[in-house]
């Protein structure tokens, strides 16, 4: 259940447009968080399932319930369709469009699981394009304005994540002296083109933010956009922080998990938050 956490990203297409405080739309992105985050469930749950193997020989995963064999495979198997039943339920109360996206998040999901993972370099456009599925799903859900200038810097940014989370998982490998990631498809010799790519991504979101302060559409939402621009550097910070982290090997395998238990990371958001109701 951890792992719904992600899932709040469906709220930032209603909060960046000024509209968090109407409660009809509200519950309309609440409803759609339990279902993307009930199919999040579902797909963890079948992922588990096809990486038994690879799981079992990772130092951290091979504590996970189905890996260590603390939950029965019979009932990982079981809890697929349990798990499946809710999503198509909880789908129906919202719009046909945002029925629409769940499905192709599903069927991304369900792919990836099974085979688009061991393709290096199109797994993490797939990490990055399902997370910016969440934020397409949250303006969908509360029928707000999808802003391309969000989706072009929730693609850069996780794919920041998604290749920080693969160059974490193959130091890991290289210290157990193993010459790659299971199931993955990546080697030891790849670090190298990861460590360029990752922070680059991340700058780049950084670059589309600073340009979006300039839209027509942010001096229309905010009363001083140009008090943004003092994001800019506290974004920098944190993605520069957390890939230094990451090469002395002090990064956990879900960067997403790490800020959610990271003291920093909830400093730098306060500060971005004040700052975005100051430009407001």
């Amino acid at each position: 259940v951890y792992q719904w956490v992600k899932t709040i990203l469906l709220s930032l297409p209603l909060l960046l447009a000024h509209k968090l405080g109407n409660m009809n739309q509200l519950s309309e992105v609440i409803i759609g968080f339990f279902a993307f985050s009930i199919s999040a469930s579902f797909v963890y749950v079948l992922d588990d399932l096809l990486d038994l193997d690879s799981d079992r020989n990772h130092p951290s995963k091979r504590k996970r319930p189905l890996a260590s064999g603390d939950l029965p495979i019979q009932i990982g198997i079981a809890l697929v369709p349990i798990l499946l039943l809710p999503v198509i339920g909880l789908s129906f109360l919202l719009s046909f469009k945002f029925q629409i996206i769940l499905f192709s998040y599903l069927v991304l999901t369900t792919a990836y699981s099974f085979s688009l993972k061991k393709i290096p370099m199109l797994d993490i456009i797939l990490l990055a394009t399902l997370f910016t599925t969440r934020i397409v799903a949250g303006a969908f859900a509360a029928n707000v304005y999808l802003s391309m200038w969000i989706l072009a810097f929730s693609m850069f940014f996780f794919m920041n994540l998604a290749v920080l989370k693969r160059y974490t998982e193959l130091l890991v490998m290289k210290k157990k002296k193993e010459i790659e990631a299971r199931g993955r498809g990546y080697m030891i010799e790849d670090m190298g083109l990861l460590l360029s790519i990752g922070p680059a991504a991340g700058f780049l979101s950084v670059l589309i933010f600073v340009l979006y302060i300039n839209s027509e559409q942010a001096v229309s939402l905010y009363s001083s956009p140009l008090t943004l621009w003092l994001i800019s550097p506290i974004f920098l910070y944190w993605i520069s922080r957390i890939w230094h982290l990451s090469v002395r090997g002090k990064m956990t395998d879900d960067p997403i998990i790490f800020a959610v238990k990271d003291k920093i990371s909830y400093i730098v958001g306060i500060l971005i938050f004040v700052i975005a109701l100051l430009a407001a």
